[in-house]
């Protein structure tokens, strides 16, 4: 029988690197950028809601919760839910269905950390996002990656990029990117991408190309344009003064990411998402060239099983293979000691199933955390046999009957202080979750 895959090959491995720069041409070079310290952070996205009972919460055998082991295959004996510790985690595991994640962990466990129980509050895919990305219940406050990209980044062409279409910039989207759904981004960089004019047009695109001269001229009437606009209304608009000082913001990152990361647009993709595997490798890329301080990526993978729950099977099983090539990837360019990665969902799965076999809405999460600042082998926090989140210290992560549910925002407000920001000027109420801190 073929060996299940737990990890990505060697090959895989070295050609998803190459194919992005990572050991061979074009590569970006950090030496055209002034290189921010202190932490980057990668924040991968789990969107649909994972269920936490397949791997990070075990449940097996409580009555109430429908778990994976209720489709085991009768007539293989190796296809069989169980516990099992793995570098300080306990972990549902099948080596049939999931191999992976026993290989991740067997791997890399000692440098992980889950938080189990996490309040969330919300049951609507979008409301849920934005608690768990901004620590918020604002869509139009900035996510973590984002602030820390802003923090820390301020020098780079820009402070946080967004792969997957996850991300929130609000107040401080003069100071973030994206690369587009079909990896657009790639024409600012080149202008000699379009996308196809249609079959009967009579022309192709791009109708005008600029030359240099033309190029310069354009950015100087439009640095001054901004700048005489903005001094109209300085004292008397504080809101638009700060528009103006937003726009300058963004012509100054477009110029300088033009400027510093044209071999970015030989990275990209044009016209299609990348792979999961792509955006890994290309979000490390990102990093170690100084064109950013932070990333966020989609895991490429469909959580949303609410007609079937035991999908769930080959959701966690490819998502873990991706897990344990970008914890290669880091590993070969040595930037795990400078590199915090963050695996969120924005939500779980009802403990039991509908009508349907699937599982809907749940308004509590898991996440796992790994890489710098992250202690690492511990599962923190719980949940008890209605998958209800239970207390804990803030401070320690650890079960504690006069501590309280772990929110949203204290975990957010955490992840900020773990990659050195300052949380309290974002969220100056709200008590910092340490479980995870090093």
């Amino acid at each position: 029988m073929r060996r299940p895959r737990t990890r990505w090959s060697r090959r895989e491995l070295l050609g998803s690197a190459t194919a992005t720069g990572l050991l061979g041409l074009p590569r970006l070079s950090s030496a055209t950028t002034s290189v921010a310290p202190g932490h980057n952070l990668i924040i991968i996205v789990a969107s649909g809601g994972w269920d936490v009972t397949f791997c990070f919460d075990p449940k097996l055998g409580v009555e109430g919760i429908d778990g994976p082991e209720g489709s085991e295959n009768p007539d293989d004996p190796d296809d069989r839910e169980v516990v099992e510790t793995i570098n300080g985690h306990p972990l549902v595991i099948n080596p049939v269905k999931r191999p992976s994640v026993a290989g991740f962990f067997e791997a890399w466990g000692h440098r992980v950390d889950i938080v189990n129980g996490l309040w969330v509050g919300a049951i609507g895919h979008d409301t849920a996002m934005v608690r768990m990305m901004t620590g918020t219940p604002d869509d139009t406050r900035p996510d973590v990656a984002v602030i820390a990209g802003a923090e820390l980044g301020a020098e780079l062409p820009l402070g946080c990029i967004d792969l997957g279409g996850r991300s929130y910039a609000g107040s401080l989207a003069s100071t973030a990117g994206t690369i587009g759904s079909r990896s657009q981004l790639k024409m600012l960089l080149d202008d000699t991408v379009a996308f196809p004019a249609p079959a009967d047009a009579g022309f192709t695109y791009p109708l005008l190309e600029r030359t240099d001269d033309e190029r310069a001229l354009l950015q100087e009437f439009l640095a001054g344009r901004i700048e005489r606009e903005a001094a109209a209304v300085r004292g008397i608009s504080n809101r638009r003064e700060r528009l103006f000082a937003d726009m300058f913001e963004s012509n100054s990152r477009v110029e300088r990411f033009q400027a510093d990361s044209g071999a970015f647009a030989d990275l990209l993709g044009f016209g299609r998402a990348p792979s999961f595997e792509h955006s890994a490798s290309l979000a490390v890329e990102l990093l170690r060239g100084g064109v950013c301080q932070t990333v966020v990526m989609d895991s490429s993978q469909n959580w949303d099983s609410h007609t079937d729950f035991t999908e769930q099977h080959a959701t966690f099983d490819a998502f873990f293979l991706g897990l344990h090539g970008i914890m290669d990837l880091l590993e070969l360019e040595g930037m795990l000691e400078t590199t915090t990665v963050a695996v969120v969902s924005e939500m779980t799965r009802t403990p039991k199933s509908n009508v349907r076999g699937g599982k809907d809405h749940w308004p509590y999460s898991s996440a796992m955390l790994f890489g710098a600042g992250i202690r690492g082998g511990r599962t923190l926090g719980g949940t008890d046999d209605t998958l209800v989140p239970r207390k804990v210290s803030l401070q320690t992560g650890e079960l504690s009957d006069g501590g309280a549910v772990c929110r949203y925002d204290n975990f957010c407000a955490g992840l900020l202080e773990t990659v050195g920001v300052d949380p309290q000027p974002w969220f100056p109420d709200v008590e910092v979750y340490r479980g995870f801190q090093s």
